[in-house]
């Protein structure tokens, strides 16, 4: 999930927010995907799409979080951003045991990633996701 000062700096709408104060993540899910859609800015569009992969990954659903951040266009993207997203959805798709997939995402965020620092800080996803490939 992300951390707790990321989540305070994605806007949302007033009616995500008020299903997420109820607890129905999945409306809100709902509600930031059509934010998503309809969104003409490539930032905006991905921390609607990283905010409900939060909510679903609280659902434990985390093969529909994979999924929604596979939605997120990386050209123009801002690198801590783009970070985040790459980092959430390896997390995912290792959490719903989709190990080929998670190497990938992996992958890609050692391409996205910018400061090495940030990257050696999630090195042990990668030690995890190459056990399970008996690599």
């Amino acid at each position: 999930m992300l951390p707790t000062n990321s989540l305070a700096q994605i806007n949302y709408s007033n009616k995500a927010d008020s299903f997420i104060k109820v607890g129905n993540f999945d409306r809100a899910a709902i509600e930031l995907e059509r934010i998503a859609f309809y969104s003409n800015n490539t930032n905006d569009k991905a921390k609607a799409l990283l905010l409900k992969a939060n909510y679903l990954m609280q659902g434990q659903r985390y093969k529909d979080a994979a999924m929604a951040l596979h939605k997120i266009s990386f050209n123009q993207l801002a690198d801590s951003l783009a970070f985040n997203c790459c980092l959430l959805q390896a997390t995912n798709y290792y959490l719903s045991e989709d190990f080929e997939n998670a190497l990938g995402a992996f992958q890609h965020l050692e391409i996205v990633a910018k400061d090495t620092a940030q990257l050696n800080t999630s090195l042990y996803l990668k030690v995890l996701i190459l056990d399970e490939l008996y690599q």
